[in-house]
């Protein structure tokens, strides 16, 4: 029943509109690395905490709705909480820019569907929606007005790739530490190795371990305090 309503629904706006076609538009996205440590401080963690690492992640442009949005007509309507993203589409061909997120309901319906807003100088008045066919049924103009600001978003919950050290405390005048590699956003390790290192007794210990460089002020087995010299590399 509900696949019966949706073809109704697109003939109905295909019929009114007029317009139809294909969405050929691709992400606005890029892979940054990013690391949940600093270099060059004091950092206090406790055993079994990550101490160093560094992760890949996607970043995506996009548009931050800056007041609560709402419009309605005999399509549908459009609603959007303040403070939610609409992200950034590119046109392989016309590079005419969409900003398109899951806001849209279809009269008769209760399933969101996607939509997108046309950004043409800066400036958003129309929008179309689309469909899990890739087609798209559209443009309508917004009859009030969209508030936004231009944003970026992070995915860091999927990181392609992770490498990380994990402080497991002191034993027998050595201290340890578990270093692992992730692959794939899987959350079990491709490859990890215990080290260890002599521990200092007077001063502080350095030591090195792949690319990383690390200044251990004070260690025990509840917790470490350290400063990092040289980060880890995706490429060590």
């Amino acid at each position: 029943m509900k696949y019966k309503l949706s073809m109704f629904t697109l003939f109905f706006m295909m019929f009114f509109s007029g317009c139809i076609g294909s969405f050929d538009a691709v992400l606005d996205k890029k892979t940054r690395l990013g690391s949940d440590t600093k270099e060059y401080r004091k950092i206090t963690k406790n055993i079994g905490e990550v101490i160093i690492n560094k992760y890949d992640y996607t970043e995506i442009k996009a548009i931050q709705i800056t007041e609560k949005f709402e419009d309605s007509g005999f399509i549908g309507s459009i609603h959007i909480e303040k403070g939610e993203f609409a992200e950034k589409y590119i046109d392989t061909e016309t590079e005419e820019i969409y900003y398109c997120g899951k806001f849209y309901t279809p009269i008769g319906s209760d399933e969101l569907q996607k939509v997108c807003f046309v950004e043409e100088y800066d400036e958003i008045d129309t929008f179309f929606v689309l469909y899990k066919s890739g087609n798209y049924v559209g443009p309508y103009t917004l009859s009030n007005s969209l508030s936004f600001k231009k944003a970026v978003t992070a995915d860091k919950k999927t990181s392609y790739r992770k490498i990380e050290m994990l402080y497991d405390g002191v034993e027998r005048g050595m201290i340890l530490f578990t270093y692992r590699e992730f692959s794939d956003a899987s959350t079990r390790p491709a490859f990890y190795s215990q080290v260890r290192y002599i521990l200092n007794k007077n001063r502080p210990t350095t030591i090195a371990y792949k690319s990383s460089k690390i200044k251990i002020y004070r260690a025990n087995n509840n917790s470490i305090t350290y400063e990092i010299l040289n980060p880890l590399s995706m490429g060590h």
